[in-house]
């Protein structure tokens, strides 16, 4: 197996008039030939560089993706563990808000649009598998 580590995730989950963030993945991986994940809607986030914390993380991914200042509400109490393909990683989600509400998003190359879903409505995208659980977790703490 080409890749053995464990990569450590920083999600944030926004929240905003009883609806949730989402991004469409842009598949940017091109050994991942069957691109599963390609268009499927995910919450956004990446992965903790050395050194730096969940929160710094949180808060760089934000910058990178979506150019948004966000304040961290909560952890949410539980982490995920995902394996796609060659991939494995530990997601460490956290519940945020915008610090300007009517701040405009500004996505970067890794989405191709965003939205706005209730939790009804997220249950029936193509998501990433642990979305719709992670949302269900987050409307148990907000």
């Amino acid at each position: 197996m080409k890749n053995q580590h464990i990569t450590s995730a920083a999600l944030f989950l926004i929240k905003k008039n009883h609806k949730y963030l989402l991004t469409k993945r842009v598949e940017l991986d091109d050994e991942s030939k069957d691109r599963v994940y390609h268009e499927h809607w995910q919450i956004p986030g990446g992965g903790q560089r050395f050194s730096e914390t969940l929160h710094e993380a949180v808060h760089r991914e934000a910058k990178e993706e979506l150019r948004l200042n966000i304040k961290i509400i909560c952890f949410v109490p539980k982490i995920y563990d995902a394996v796609r393909k060659n991939w494995h990683g530990l997601l460490h989600v956290f519940l945020c808000e915008m610090v300007n509400k009517n701040q405009k998003i500004i996505l970067n190359h890794e989405a191709s649009t965003y939205a706005w879903f209730t939790v009804e409505e997220v249950k029936n995208l193509p998501t990433f598998p642990e979305t719709y659980d992670i949302i269900l977790q987050a409307e148990k703490i907000s």
